[in-house]
C-alpha cells in the first residue's frame, strides 16, 4: 500500500510535513512501519502483525506528489508530481523549505506489483501518482480496489464524458475520483438567468462532501438489480458504489478505501475496509491551535479560546512518544469505517494568527446494523 499525510491549519512550510519530522512522509516512503503499535493493537481487535505488514507497506519508492492551496493565488491547488522515489528529488527538498500553505496533501506510492494475486502490476508513471486534482478539487487514495479490470468498464459507464476524457492514468484510485466528482450535483441555471454554475467550481459544506463519499442511501435489493440495466443517477456514494460493482463483478477480496477528499476549504477523509473482520491501513489524527516542528518533534500551541485551529491527517503518526518508537499520545487513530470531517474557513484567506471559526471535526461512523435500512449517521463523541 501507499502512505499519505495532510495538514490544514495556519500556513506551514512543506517541510513540516514532508522532511523535517522524525517520521515524515519522506521517512515514511524509505522505511515505513517503522512506529510501533501502527495500527493501535489497544483501540482494534482486528489487529494482527500478518495484515498490518500487507496493508502497510515498508518502501514506497514509486512516486510522489504534494498539491497545496493559496487561495490568494488561485482557487485551485498548485501540484508536484513526480514519478521516482521522493527521497532521490533535491528539487523538492529545496521546495519544500520555501513554500508555505494552510492546506497540504502529499502521498508516497507503492504500486501493485506482478506478485500481487488480487490485482495485475500497475505503470509507474507521473499520471498515476496521487494526489488527482480537478479544477479546486484534490482526492489521494491508499488502499485498493481488488481485480480492478473487472470492474473498471462498469465503472467508467457510470461517468459523464467530461470526466471520462479527463482520465489520465490507469489507477483504481483516478477512477475513484472520478466516480466522486459524478456526484457533484448539475446545477440548474444561475438566478440571474446566466449559464448554470459550474459544480466543480461551487462552495458545497463539508457534510455534502461527506455524503458523497460514503454517507448516503442503503444500498437496497431493488436498487441493486437495476444497477446495470439503465443508466443509474449515482444515488449511491462513492464508496457505496465501488464496493457493489466489486460485489457484482464476483470479486470476494476486501477492498480498501483510505481517502482523503478536499475542495480547498474542507476535508474529508475515510478509513474504510469491506471486511468486517479485517482493518483498514492505519490512519491517524492529530489537532491543535498550531504547531511548529523542533528538533523532528510536532510541537503544539493552543489557541486563545481553545480550539482546534490546525490539524494533522496522516497514515503513520508524524512524531513518536521519545520512548522507543511507539505511537505518541497525542495522535488519535481513527476508528475503521469512519469518516473524518473537518471543516472551517479556508485559511489562506486570514492571518495565521487569527483563524476566524476556527476547525470543526466530526468522526462518523460508516458501518451500519442493516445495510437494507437506511439509519441516522451514527455519530461518535467529538475529537475535541
Amino acid at each position: 500500500m501507499c502512505r499519505f499525510a495532510l495538514y490544514i491549519g495556519p500556513p506551514i512550510k512543506l517541510e513540516d510535513l514532508l522532511t523535517l519530522p522524525e517520521n515524515s512522509l519522506i521517512a515514511q516512503s524509505r522505511c515505513g512501519g517503522n512506529v510501533s503499535n501502527l495500527l493501535g493493537v489497544e483501540q482494534s481487535e482486528l489487529w494482527c502483525e500478518g495484515l498490518n505488514a500487507k496493508l502497510n507497506e515498508r518502501v514506497n519508492g514509486d512516486g510522489f506528489g504534494v498539491a497545496w492551496y493559496d487561495r490568494r493565488v488561485a482557487s485551485e491547488p498548485c501540484l508536484f508530481k513526480l514519478a521516482w522515489p521522493a527521497w532521490h528529488d533535491r528539487n523538492l527538498f529545496d521546495l519544500a523549505k520555501f513554500v508555505n500553505s494552510g492546506l497540504i496533501l502529499a502521498h508516497v506510492r507503492a504500486a501493485t506489483s506482478s506478485a500481487s494475486r488480487v490485482q495485475g502490476p500497475t505503470p509507474v508513471s507521473e499520471q498515476n501518482c496521487h494526489p488527482f486534482r480537478y479544477r479546486r478539487w484534490t482526492f489521494m487514495h491508499n488502499g485498493m480496489v481488488p481485480c480492478f479490470s473487472r470492474l473498471r468498464r462498469r465503472l467508467r459507464s457510470l461517468l459523464p464524458d467530461k470526466l471520462y476524457e479527463g482520465l489520465e492514468g490507469t489507477t483504481d484510485s483516478e477512477h475513484l475520483f472520478a466516480l466522486f466528482l459524478a456526484q457533484l450535483p448539475m446545477p440548474d441555471a444561475a438566478a440571474d438567468g446566466g449559464p448554470p454554475l459550474d459544480p466543480y467550481e461551487a462552495q458545497y459544506p463539508a457534510e455534502r462532501i461527506a455524503e458523497w463519499l460514503h454517507v448516503r442511501l442503503a444500498i437496497s435489493a431493488e436498487f441493486g438489480a437495476q444497477f446495470f440495466r439503465r443508466r443509474p443517477s449515482l444515488s449511491q456514494a462513492t464508496i457505496q458504489t465501488i464496493v457493489l460493482l466489486a460485489d457484482e463483478a464476483g470479486v470476494t477480496a476486501a477492498c480498501s478505501l483510505n481517502i482523503a477528499v478536499s475542495d480547498g476549504t474542507h476535508v474529508v477523509v475515510s478509513r474504510y475496509r469491506s471486511s468486517v473482520r479485517q482493518d483498514p491501513p492505519s490512519l491517524y489524527f492529530r489537532v491543535g491551535g498550531s504547531f511548529a516542528c523542533e528538533g523532528g518533534k510536532l510541537v503544539a500551541s493552543a489557541a486563545a479560546d481553545g480550539k482546534p485551529r490546525a490539524v494533522f491527517v496522516c497514515s503513520e503518526p508524524l512524531s513518536t512518544t521519545g520512548r522507543g518508537s511507539a505511537v505518541d499520545d497525542e495522535w488519535t487513530l481513527i476508528p475503521k469505517d469512519h469518516l473524518l470531517v473537518i471543516s472551517g474557513r479556508s485559511v489562506d484567506e486570514v492571518p495565521a494568527s487569527s483563524v476566524a471559526g476556527g476547525i470543526s471535526l466530526r468522526p462518523i461512523s460508516l458501518r451500519r446494523p442493516n445495510p437494507a435500512v437506511s439509519p441516522e449517521v451514527h455519530r461518535m463523541r467529538s475529537a475535541t
